[in-house]
């Protein structure tokens, strides 16, 4: 179940990274955990990394995952 599982969650958040990643100081976003791993199953949680070249605000971060 791996595999399928993680290819899952990987498509699901797809657009949420594509969004954050299109961000101007937006260094860097990765998949992490399970799902990264290729080990991921029906209980697993979905866990993205968003690393900003600044501190942003909080409006930033709303508006980036809109």
């Amino acid at each position: 179940m791996g595999e399928s599982a993680s290819a899952w969650r990987e498509g699901l958040v797809r657009p949420l990274s594509d969004a954050y990643a299109a961000t101007p100081d937006v260094a860097a976003v990765a998949l992490s955990g399970s799902a990264a791993r290729r080990t991921a199953d029906r209980w697993s949680d979905v866990e993205v990394m968003v690393c900003w070249s600044r501190p942003p605000g909080e409006a930033e971060r709303r508006e980036s995952a809109d």
